[in-house]
């Protein structure tokens, strides 16, 4: 089952991981507490608040949601040689070479343009690694060279140029295995397979993180019936209502008020309303899951917290604080 535990105090959030934990001891004392998040100084802070629970933290591990990822497939698909060839590293050095042959763009021998040449493939690497996770439907398109809709002409040879890359590895002998690869394997063929028989984790927690795309989401709600998988997102809306009143706020009220906005303050904004959009598209939508609302107010003893009462209650930010403040 997905368990998702919302709230606006995080200190509330850990205090839940430290509660399952003491209160359902994992079978194997040797098997270690998974937690999947994508920043090691949280780690080193939820490790300090056990510690301080308890005297000690200890069989902890924190796993990038990427790394959890690809140790998942391992464990699912053990007789495949799982390698990714597609780091960015390896992805910058490969467009390089295709970039040698002046296939797409023609380059002097300079050192100048060699220079070039590399911040352009360093580019385009990480700009490929983003559609890895996040659009692994076109990356499979592409390889099968199905079309593409709304993709305008110019972007063309992106297409090109990945089934390059591809070409390129094919001939060197390199794995083609990629996570737009597995994640469609993972959604046809993990169903008919006999889950039991594989050595899943008796359960993980996730904090939510920007960093997590649709495709990962969908992957926990995958696992999440045959193991728990905690949930723990941070959000500054107190109900769904709220969050979808901000989400239209974007479209609607939002010319109305951006010309005396701070860029800062509309970025962030305009940040949260996204994260609650991805938030409402796929975690709402699992039916496989239980959902722990936990609002905390904020005493109105300075400015900040006031603020905070204002995000949390209204979906008007900016209309509100012009009001009060």
């Amino acid at each position: 089952m997905l368990i998702i535990y919302k709230s606006n105090d995080f200190q509330f959030l850990l205090r839940k991981i430290y509660y399952i934990i003491q209160t359902q001891p994992l079978n194997n004392i040797f098997q270690k507490e998974i937690i999947i998040h994508d920043n090691k100084i949280l780690f080193q802070y939820l490790n300090m608040f056990i510690a301080k629970k308890i005297g000690i933290s200890a069989h902890f591990k924190l796993y990038h949601p990427y790394v959890f990822m690809w140790k998942l497939f391992k464990i699912i698909y053990p007789k495949k040689n799982i390698k990714n060839m597609f780091t960015p590293s390896i992805l910058t050095w490969n467009i390089m070479k295709i970039l040698d042959k002046n296939i797409f763009f023609h380059f002097s021998n300079t050192k100048k343009d060699t220079l070039k040449k590399f911040q352009l493939a360093f580019f385009m690497a990480n700009m490929f690694e983003k559609y890895l996770i996040y659009r692994p439907s076109w990356i499979n398109q592409w390889e099968q060279n199905k079309h593409i809709k709304n993709i305008d002409k110019k972007q063309l040879w992106q297409i090109k140029m990945w089934q390059e890359i591809i070409r390129l590895n094919k001939e060197h002998n390199q794995s083609i295995w990629h996570f737009p690869h597995f994640f469609s394997y993972f959604q046809s063929d993990l169903h008919s397979k006999n889950i039991k028989n594989i050595k899943l984790p008796d359960r993980i927690f996730v904090i939510s993180s920007f960093s997590l795309s649709p495709s990962y989401i969908k992957i926990f709600e995958i696992i999440s019936k045959y193991i728990h998988v905690y949930f723990l997102h941070v959000t500054q809306f107190k109900n769904n209502k709220c969050r979808n009143n901000t989400i239209k706020c974007k479209k609607t009220k939002i010319h109305s008020y951006t010309k005396n906005i701070h860029p800062l303050n509309y970025s962030l904004e305009k940040l949260w309303g996204q994260y609650e959009k991805i938030y409402l598209l796929n975690i709402n939508n699992i039916k496989n899951n239980k959902v722990i609302h936990y609002v905390k107010n904020y005493q109105e003893t300075n400015l900040l917290n006031q603020i905070k009462n204002t995000i949390l209650s209204s979906c008007y930010i900016q209309k509100n604080l012009k009001k009060k403040y």
